[in-house]
């Protein structure tokens, strides 16, 4: 403020209100509604990856079932064991899959949270000044 020029109206300004108490549960379910389309079908293939872990061990049974000889119609051992195959392998596939999809996620989430700190810092009313030294800030940007 200068003694000559008077008060800057950018000094004076009432600072914006506290944001209200956040809460770690609310605020991550508020940054996974941003995308609730990505955030639905990562979590559905986590889930997935979760529930396919079953489906070996059953073929198996069905595997050793038949070769003793009490096997229901309609599956011979040469398609229970390709059956088994490809449960083998499903899991690795959505796991992958899983991975790619929260990988995008997190990277779009990050960004937006960035951006809103850039943005409160950058274009918000009043003098905004961060906590701490450069170095630290930019830690907090990069790493938080």
């Amino acid at each position: 403020m200068s003694l000559v020029a008077g008060l800057d109206p950018a000094e004076t300004a009432p600072l914006p209100p506290a944001p209200p108490k956040q809460r770690a549960f609310r605020q991550a379910w508020r940054i996974a509604m941003t995308r609730p389309g990505v955030f639905v079908l990562g979590m559905s293939l986590y889930g997935l990856f979760s529930g396919i872990q079953l489906i070996p061990g059953l073929i198996q049974r069905q595997i050793f079932d038949t070769l003793g000889g009490r096997h229901p119609a309609g599956l011979n051992v040469w398609s229970l064991i390709g059956l088994w195959f490809a449960a083998q392998v499903a899991p690795l596939a959505a796991f992958w899959f899983a991975n790619w999809v929260f990988s995008i996620f997190s990277t779009l989430s990050r960004v937006m949270v960035r951006t809103d700190m850039l943005g409160w810092l950058m274009f918000a009313r009043g003098p905004r000044k961060p906590r701490g030294t450069a170095g630290e800030v930019l830690s907090r940007f990069r790493d938080d």
